[in-house]
């Protein structure tokens, strides 16, 4: 048997804010002083973590290297995945990623994007800010000699951003939900992870609900919401789970497992 540290964490593109369009967005040009992939490096050492999902990464239009690169130079998980959704609201001249790092090799990966339903408000500002894309990476992940375990991070729309309620667009999620069941049919041991940005993700993916629990239970985001998620199937044991306040807007979220 092995035991698997697994987190998520939407570290917030390195920038400690507490944003919303209505009021509009002020971009910063540079996260170094806040701390916060400070404290990302710090707490993946520090809870010795597996592997990991990021939401709201961030990868440079310059040569600076991303965050990815950045974790995976001084910490343990030196592979890792990076993807490309959309230009960063919150730090200039930058995109969002959403990543996965691991200790063990990645074999092999692909993105996801979800649906975007190109909804729109005016900012106080005058500016007009558009629902950002999103999208999940599916990785296949060799944890031993013999063994290979499919890791999924992922970060859906904000539809609550836009006065939406993210049931009235449950056919977006299904493109997850369907991922999964061909996952599946692969007979290998699945975990999901990320910030889907509802509380009621397994309400509307029923396959998910039948066949996957989540052991991330509260809060997890600063407006109390419960809106990140480990997920693993049902069959695999859970052995202990975690919260951790941090810089971020989000909970730092931990699970460990057997396999």
């Amino acid at each position: 048997m092995k035991q698997l540290n697994i987190a998520t964490w939407n570290i917030s593109c390195g920038i400690p804010a507490q944003w919303s369009i209505s009021n509009g967005i002020k971009k910063e040009n540079d996260y170094h002083k806040f701390g916060l992939l400070d404290e990302v490096i710090q707490k993946i050492k520090e809870e010795d973590i597996d592997i990991i999902g990021l939401q709201e990464a961030v990868a440079f239009r310059n040569a600076e290297p991303s965050f990815a690169q950045i974790i995976a130079e001084n910490t343990d998980l030196k592979y890792y995945v990076e993807f490309e959704v959309s230009d960063c609201h919150l730090l200039e001249n930058a995109k969002i990623e959403e990543v996965i790092l691991s200790k063990y090799p990645i074999l092999h990966s692909k993105n996801v994007m979800f649906e975007n339903m190109n909804l729109s408000n005016i900012g106080k500002d005058g500016k007009t800010y558009h629902l950002f894309d999103d999208g999940f990476i599916m990785a296949d992940i060799q944890v031993n000699r013999s063994f290979v375990i499919k890791f999924v991070t992922g970060h859906a729309p904000a539809f609550q951003v836009f006065g939406k309620l993210p049931e009235d667009y449950d056919f977006v999620y299904k493109k997850l939900e369907k991922e999964l069941e061909r996952a599946m049919k692969e007979n290998s041991k699945i975990f999901v992870v990320g910030d889907y940005n509802t509380e009621k993700l397994l309400e509307m993916l029923p396959f998910i609900e039948q066949n996957f629990k989540n052991y991330i239970e509260g809060k997890t985001y600063f407006e109390g919401t419960a809106i990140d998620y480990i997920l693993a199937e049902k069959n695999i044991k859970n052995l202990s789970n975690k919260k951790i306040e941090n810089k971020s807007d989000h909970l730092l979220c931990i699970a460990n497992f057997e396999i």
